[in-house]
């Protein structure tokens, strides 16, 4: 077989279809243009990635901050449920007939905890996109009708009803505060249910022990009112009858 001539190896190209125009245009730069394109390809891929990184890191600072707002909100309205939870307690004692020397404190101190939860709680839950309107109205439309109540003369059940729906509103919005800021997403498991059980499990729990406790003690007063207090014993009868 005869060898190719230099003529000949010219004429078939050695560069694919698709990359020759790329190739003529790169041997026709200057070389400064030349180490530009290459120093550009080079970093183009790090920007990339930087880019990506710096988007991840801030997407994982708001979701802290909204975390952050999310359980500052709950620490607001814990004192608020704690203190209604208290006052409903002396107010139901002092409607079954235990005196309460200490129902003014209490009442104080539900009053106190509202206005924390004004001043500290309604700006963060603003913050949200969803505001929790539909649990911040009926909270305050049970409050009024707590605040207008005259409990004197009234039995428990009547003096309970207020607070009970104020407790309950409270819960709705601990667990509105909860989803809203992410901290129902929180994907380490330990963490997760340590939030679940402190803010959603305790305070029902508590509840429902204040809830019980009311209860029975309106039951051991019915059951005071209606038994019948026996005679006392007396010689006659406990003396046993001689035979005949």
């Amino acid at each position: 077989m005869r060898p190719q001539t230099s003529s000949q190896t010219d004429s078939v190209p050695s560069t694919p279809a698709w990359a020759r125009p790329g190739v003529t245009w790169f041997r026709k730069m200057m070389f400064p243009a030349k180490a530009a394109v290459i120093l550009l390809l080079l970093v183009l891929p790090m920007l990339l990635t930087l880019g990506a990184l710096v988007s991840d890191r801030q997407s994982a600072w708001q979701s802290t901050a909204a975390e952050r707002t999310g359980l500052a909100t709950v620490q607001a309205i814990l004192p608020a449920m704690e203190a209604t939870q208290l006052l409903r307690r002396g107010l139901v004692d002092r409607a079954n007939g235990v005196e309460r020397s200490d129902l003014p404190a209490l009442q104080d101190r539900f009053k106190q905890a509202f206005e924390l939860l004004h001043k500290e709680a309604k700006p963060r839950l603003d913050s949200f996109a969803d505001k929790g309107d539909e649990h911040w109205k009926p909270l305050m439309a049970a409050l009024d009708s707590a605040t207008r109540q005259n409990s004197q003369g009234m039995s428990a059940a009547e003096v309970r009803k207020p607070y009970v729906e104020i407790s309950g509103h409270l819960r709705d919005l601990v667990q509105h505060a909860v989803n809203a800021s992410g901290l129902a997403l929180d994907p380490e498991g330990d963490s997760y249910y340590l939030m679940l059980t402190s803010t959603v499990y305790l305070p029902q729990l508590m509840e429902n022990l204040g809830l019980t406790r009311g209860a029975l003690a309106a039951l051991c007063k019915t059951r005071s009112r209606n038994a019948w207090p026996r005679p006392p014993p007396t010689w006659q009868s406990t003396r046993r009858s001689s035979p005949i």
